[in-house]
């Protein structure tokens, strides 16, 4: 099975290097410090092509409407990525940790691991079956969401559990007060019976003599 580590580090600092990575990026196109990373000009960057995930000066941008190469690639303006609803509307392609320069297109749902075309290759196996990854997507997330509630049951079940621990502490608590001044009450009563026939006894005595 792939180990999905970078460089020795786990998945999940990866996925947060990427998540990073657009925030970043995002935070660049608000304040309009993006230049192209299209081409070596440096100029200033007035879109993003999300297949490429390059930032597009004029000319590249220009490029990408009319190369047959750039067909079917998604172009937004800078202008409208810093109006999207969206969060975070800039998102980087995974890359493989295996192969860098391949990107992850592929999900084995027998491993449920993410893998690149080269990984498919490699790890083909007549048990193993794919998908790409933006048909897994659906069920993945539902998957999740499905995790993610059962999570929540288990700590309000865990709530409930502490609130009855801690409810029977209090009970103990009470309890134990109770019954230690029932104790001394009774040692106290105890103590008075005793002097009582001390003296009574005495006072027997006193009278056979």
């Amino acid at each position: 099975m792939f180990l999905l580590q970078m460089n020795g580090q786990p998945a999940s600092s990866l996925l947060l290097a990427f998540v990073n990575a657009n925030i970043l990026d995002m935070e660049a196109v608000k304040a309009m410090t993006v230049v192209c990373t299209s081409c070596k000009s440096e100029d200033a960057a007035v879109a993003r092509c999300a297949d490429c995930a390059n930032f597009l000066c004029p000319n590249c941008n220009q490029a990408h409407q009319v190369m047959r190469c750039f067909e079917n690639h998604h172009v937004r303006t800078l202008e409208e990525l810093k109006e999207s609803a969206l969060l975070i509307p800039i998102h980087k392609p995974v890359t493989c940790h295996l192969h860098p320069a391949e990107t992850v297109r592929f999900y084995c749902l027998t491993c449920e691991i993410p893998a690149c075309s080269e990984c498919v290759a490699e790890h083909k196996k007549a048990e193993h079956s794919y998908e790409r990854v933006t048909e897994a997507d659906t069920g993945v997330r539902e998957e999740l969401r499905s995790l993610v509630e059962k999570a929540r049951q288990r700590i309000d079940e865990s709530d409930e559990a502490i609130s009855s621990v801690n409810n029977s502490l209090s009970d103990l608590e009470s309890n134990f007060e109770s019954a230690r001044s029932l104790i001394e009450e009774n040692y106290q009563v105890c103590i008075f019976i005793k002097l009582i026939s001390h003296d009574y006894l005495t006072m027997i005595i006193l009278l056979s003599a």
